[in-house]
């Protein structure tokens, strides 16, 4: 009888995709998280992967490109589906939960964090998971491909994360948003693009956009989002 692992988070998806499963003869184990999926896999062989990507902790991306690296197992994930809900969501409070729910993460790669997040609440009209799901690619993305500086700052409607690394002649801030971009194919093949594809999907299907450039020696992601009346004061 095939074992298929199911990757998701929410608990409904869960358990119905599971209860489907088994009525049709499958064996099923279940991963709420990123870290928890990479540990089941590293102790047990699945006839296939049903991943959802919007993942707390170590997020799907990163399922999905350690699983790809080291095992031959057939994947199906689920990324951006369905209707966003767009409503007021005080983006500077989704931020500093993102930045702390990270923190281990940021500390272990050994960054230097800066931040300017203002006190008074700004308000863009987002879904708020969504949102959190974009910013936590940003940073994973940050912290595996870069070094020593993370630098995050909220101005106006705009989330600015930018990070130092070495690689900065390498890196195409045209192409980066591309699934299957790599940054540099002569020191690695692995594919940085995934995480930020699904930011970017995400980022315009709530009307904002994000954009990359490049400032000496740091890659700077900037998300812009629609802002709402009542930041006025």
């Amino acid at each position: 009888m095939q074992k298929v692992l199911v990757v998701e988070d929410d608990m409904h998806i869960h358990t119905m995709v599971c209860a489907l499963l088994r009525h049709n003869g499958y064996t099923t184990a279940s991963a709420y998280s990123g870290t928890e999926a990479l540990l089941l896999l590293s102790q047990n062989d699945f006839a296939v992967v049903l991943l959802d990507l919007m993942l707390p902790g170590k997020t799907g991306e990163e399922v999905l490109q350690a699983v790809r690296a080291t095992q031959n197992i057939p994947i199906i994930s689920r990324a951006v589906e369905g209707d966003l809900v767009l409503q007021p969501v005080n983006i500077g409070q989704v931020l500093r939960d993102t930045l702390a729910g990270s923190f281990a993460e940021i500390e272990t790669g050994g960054f230097v964090v800066e931040t300017v997040i203002p006190d008074a609440p700004v308000y863009c009209r987002c879904d708020e998971e969504a949102l959190r799901r974009i910013l936590q690619n940003l940073i994973s993305n940050a912290v595996a491909h870069g070094k020593d500086r993370l630098c995050v700052t909220l101005s106006d409607d705009t989330i600015t994360i930018a990070n130092k690394t070495d690689h900065i002649a390498q890196i195409d801030a045209q192409g980066i948003f591309d699934r299957f971009y790599t940054a540099d194919t002569s020191r690695s093949n692995k594919r940085t693009g995934l995480g930020l594809a699904i930011a970017k999907e995400l980022a315009e299907k709530m009307g904002g956009r994000i954009e990359a450039g490049k400032v000496e020696d740091m890659l700077v992601i900037s998300l812009c989002l629609l802002t709402v009346g009542m930041n006025r004061v």
